[in-house]
């Protein structure tokens, strides 16, 4: 394989020096020393392991390469696939001749051999297409040494062959799922115990299988329904109430749900993820054998999957929602890009004659030598708004990439599953235009909740009370379970929330007691979401625990106040003290510095253009150079980061290498100071301040001013 003598005397230290012994009768053997082989446990196995299969595939290709083995064509323009592995799976695929079953006998038992490793022929099975006869497949079969099975099984633990996507095919999953929750029901577990399981082990169960194929609805809903049923507690023939509805459950959290992800909608934002890595990554064996098959005269982002191809091919092109899909370019040139593109903007009535004759791609639309749009080209063919809209796309002036069809809801550009699965539910909530509940939390109640450093089980009792999703008394009777209305503490007034919780004579003698301010309860008509939000809003942290009518009130309330004061303190035992910075009142500057750039913008009030200036002044306070430019931008941080871009030019034209920007944004000098990735939008900026610092051979520095002033310290 092309490895020094030197290396392989490593590998080999590495093999050969570990000792064994083996258990005979219960007593150890003597130890002994392998020559070869892998065992677990071992860091450097998996990798040797990936070694000795890349000399497999290498055997099986030059066979193939010979002539000696010929592999199975998908389509008439696709590669031949002769074999596929993934770690210790492996498959083979070869036509029925005279060569091809004794090459692939004598490889395997050469790569044994020279391995060490052998076949598991339990688990060795061969499939045959159903146009060989019952006599050719069983004569293969027994020549091969391997069973033959009438249908193919798993493979990575997927089916590997489903019929259009029936129901029956992904019964598999319900039963996964089912058994997990057979041993989690015998534990007491609590609700955000089980929330834990269920975002960390139930939700993570189908993802390879829904990352692949579409699973039909049915299974789907039954999916959520057993997630449903066992958060609600759930047992074998005993159904639980369900006080909130699934739709409220699976809403993300600062939107007032516990963020549970419905299998639909996570299929959905999987199944896209595969579309993108095959559109973006035309290298892929995937991505070829598959364009070969379907469009290999289309590309892949404007094909649409006919009705005779293969489901799971219409399953992974042709997504419910075409938000998934659609891409944005990131320009650079515009010479890949076609003006006519449907991911381009769209052009106005009557401008065709000038696309035939003048504009055929993007590039035509851009000044080459200055990297600028030509306005008054792009004015004729489109509307205003869009015409807008392109100016204010910024055009990097180093190419340092080609043009790019990326995914525009995301920071980084590439498709996010997360981000998908939260524009689905968005876009599903909104379509759905069910009733909103009266009266609703403001968003900053959930905010102030779940950022409290309190146990999830406190977190998730006060969000069940904030969705009046608690058992009591006037909530039974309204769910038709008849009984007596009576508050069990006063035997007075009805059982409802606010009286259980704030009226009450025993709720209110707990609370005089907690040793917190409760002023507000005096306030009789005062609602259980507006006390919450002046008790989030009052106190860091906020303890929740009244309902439990198995205690009696006293311990209740003198055990409650210690049992919170020993979570506070352990938890609260790593946290350093808080000391706010004061307001920075001079600005620190490096001695080794020859220019002072001072930027600045501002927004008009439609905040559709942007006003930008600045001024570079050397360590004598002369005024070296200005400039100032009106740009069609909304964000201000583009206009910034141009504006930096731009000055850092003017600066590289004098030659001068040590630069020093002041701003008032105190966002700009984070994102500058930051290592993370920026936005997508900014990136081409960004790049061009990389290469500009390059040819200077210096980083220039970004510093926050209190406010910009010409009456800088001069040395």
């Amino acid at each position: 394989m092309g490895f020094s003598q030197s290396w392989v005397n490593w590998i080999t230290q590495c093999v050969t020096t570990v000792s064994y012994s083996v258990l005979i009768n219960g007593s150890p053997s003597k130890t002994f020393c392998p020559a070869r082989g892998l065992r677990q446990g071992d860091p450097l196995s998996p990798y040797l392991f990936l070694l000795c299969a890349n000399v497999l595939s290498c055997a099986l290709l030059k066979q193939e390469n010979t002539l000696h083995l010929k592999g199975v064509k998908i389509g008439r323009a696709t590669q031949p696939l002769s074999h596929l592995l993934f770690a210790d799976d492996f498959f083979l695929f070869f036509k029925h001749d005279k060569s091809s079953p004794n090459t692939i006998q004598s490889t395997l038992a050469w790569y044994c051999c020279l391995s060490g490793q052998s076949i598991n022929l339990d688990k060795f099975e061969l499939y045959c297409s159903p146009n060989m006869t019952e006599i050719d497949k069983s004569n293969l079969a027994n020549l091969l040494g391997v069973k033959l099975v009438p249908s193919p099984g798993k493979y990575l633990g997927v089916n590997f062959k489903l019929r259009g996507g029936r129901t029956a095919d992904f019964q598999d999953l319900i039963a996964k799922v089912t058994n997990k929750l057979q041993g989690w029901k015998a534990k007491l577990l609590s609700q955000a115990g089980q929330m834990t399981l269920i975002n960390s082990v139930l939700n993570s169960i189908p993802i390879y299988t829904f990352s692949v194929f579409k699973a039909p609805h049915s299974i789907c809903n039954k999916l959520d329904s057993i997630v449903n049923a066992f958060w609600w507690g759930h047992d074998p023939g005993h159904k639980k109430l369900h006080l909130t509805n699934w739709d409220t459950l699976t809403k993300p959290r600062h939107e007032g749900g516990l963020g549970i992800r419905k299998f639909n909608l996570m299929n959905t934002a999987l199944l896209a993820k595969q579309y993108w890595r095959i559109c973006n990554n035309p290298n892929l064996l995937l991505t070829k054998t598959l364009k070969a098959k379907y469009c290999p005269h289309e590309e892949l982002h404007l094909h649409k999957p006919k009705k005779h191809s293969s489901w799971i091919w219409r399953s992974i092109m042709n997504p419910p929602n075409p938000i998934l899909t659609q891409g944005t370019w990131k320009i650079t040139r515009g010479h890949n890009i076609p003006i006519t593109h449907p991911s381009w903007f769209s052009l106005r009535l009557g401008a065709t004659t000038l696309i035939h004759n003048q504009v055929t791609k993007v590039a035509d639309l851009i000044n080459q030598a200055d990297a600028t749009w030509k306005v008054d080209t792009i004015r004729q063919l489109y509307d205003k708004n869009t015409a807008d809209l392109i100016l204010g796309i910024p055009l990097p002036h180093f190419q340092s990439s080609q043009d790019l069809l990326i995914w525009p809801h995301s920071i980084s550009r590439h498709y996010q599953v997360k981000t998908a699965y939260a524009l689905l539910h968005k876009d599903q909530t909104q379509n759905l235009n069910a009733p909103r509940p009266s009266p609703i939390p403001p968003p900053k109640l959930w905010k102030n909740l779940w950022k409290l450093k309190l146990p999830n089980k406190l977190l998730t009792f006060t969000w069940k009370l904030l969705h009046y999703a608690l058992p009591v008394k006037d909530v039974l009777n309204h769910r038709g379970i008849h009984c007596a209305a009576t508050c069990m503490l006063c035997h007075t007034h009805t059982e409802t929330l606010n009286h259980i919780f704030l009226l009450c004579t025993f709720a209110k003698a707990i609370w005089l007691g907690a040793g917190i301010n409760t002023s507000f309860l005096l306030e009789s008509n005062i609602s259980m979401i507006d006390w919450l939000s002046k008790l989030l809003e009052s106190y860091e942290e906020f303890e929740g625990f009244i309902l439990n009518h198995h205690n009696p009130l006293v311990p209740l309330a003198s055990q409650k106040p210690s049992h919170f004061l020993r979570y506070k303190q352990g938890h609260q035992q790593g946290n350093l003290p808080f000391h706010p910075q004061s307001t920075r009142q001079q600005v620190h500057l490096p001695q080794e510095w020859q220019l002072i750039i001072l930027i600045a913008n501002v927004a008009a009030k439609n905040k559709k253009w942007q006003g930008t200036a600045f001024i570079g002044k050397n360590r004598q306070g002369e005024v070296l150079f200005v400039g100032c430019k009106t740009l069609r931008i909304a964000a201000g941080t583009m206009a910034k980061v141009t504006t930096i871009r731009d000055a850092l030019l003017q600066a590289s034209f004098l030659g001068v290498r040590r630069c020093i920007f002041l701003t008032t944004s105190k966002g700009l000098e984070g994102m500058w100071n930051s290592n993370k990735q920026q936005h997508w939008s900014l990136q081409p900026i960004f790049e061009d301040i990389r290469c500009i610092q390059q040819h200077l051979a210096y980083k220039s520095i970004l510093r926050l001013s209190p406010r910009l002033s010409l009456r800088i310290p001069y040395p």
